[in-house]
């Protein structure tokens, strides 16, 4: 999560969910909900505010899978 921290930014942003890490900075001009709702989670671990907003949502999945980057380490 340290490293994860310091993408933070419309710039650079990524973020956790449930245990992997997603570069999401090229989404965040194209999320349907607006930009507001993918700069809320840069930097930070977006599991609960991700699975708040989408839960089980099949579309929602599938475009957050072309964006991962990694795993984050215990």
């Amino acid at each position: 999560m340290a490293t994860v921290s310091t993408h933070n930014s419309e710039t650079s942003c990524w973020t956790a969910i449930n245990g992997s890490v997603y570069e999401l900075t090229e989404w965040i001009g194209r999320h349907p909900g607006g930009p507001g709702n993918i700069k809320k989670l840069c930097g930070i671990d977006g599991t609960t505010l991700f699975t708040n907003k989408h839960g089980s949502s099949s579309n929602a999945q599938s475009a957050l899978v072309l964006l991962k980057i990694g795993a984050l380490a215990e």
